[in-house]
């Protein structure tokens, strides 16, 4: 078991200096994309570190360096977003890549869609409410030059 930390903790160092930009990327992103309810949260993983053992913990390929995930994250390209219980809140349980307001995927433990019928609907539901999030303001309302996008209160 302490071989297994030693070694995951050299791939997080090694993946920290690859992509060290993660966790300033998911603080710029976190008021946008952090949406809670009665029962789940989702919100952007905070590091490099969280997405790392996010994969380890539920067995998919989100933290491996031979995917581009943490890249895409990384540049501000595509985000990876923790779904979680709220009575478990640091209990992985589904992963979810997201491009702008666009679910890419979503995957649980071992590639699965655990509770479906309810996860779906769900995240069906926080995209509409990413969607609802920005408001157009008439070009004339503001600056006849530029419309402006503004966050809905």
């Amino acid at each position: 078991e302490e071989e297994e930390r030693k070694k995951d903790q050299n791939y997080i160092d090694k993946m920290n200096l690859k992509f060290p930009d993660i966790a300033d990327v998911a603080k710029k992103i976190s008021k946008k994309y952090t949406w809670k309810n009665e029962e789940y949260i989702i919100r952007p993983a905070a590091s490099t570190e969280e997405v790392i053992m996010e994969g380890r913990i539920l067995h998919h390929c989100v933290g491996s360096e031979h995917q581009d995930y943490l890249k895409n994250y990384n540049i501000g390209k595509r985000f990876i977003l923790v779904l979680r219980k709220n009575n478990l809140p640091d209990i992985p349980y589904i992963t979810i890549e997201i491009d702008g307001n666009r679910i890419c995927q979503w995957y649980g433990e071992h590639d699965s869609k655990p509770d479906k019928e309810v996860i779906q609907p769900l995240l069906d539901n926080y995209v509409a409410w990413l969607n609802r999030r920005k408001i157009r303001i008439k070009a004339s309302a503001v600056d006849a030059a530029q419309p402006v996008l503004m966050e809905a209160i």
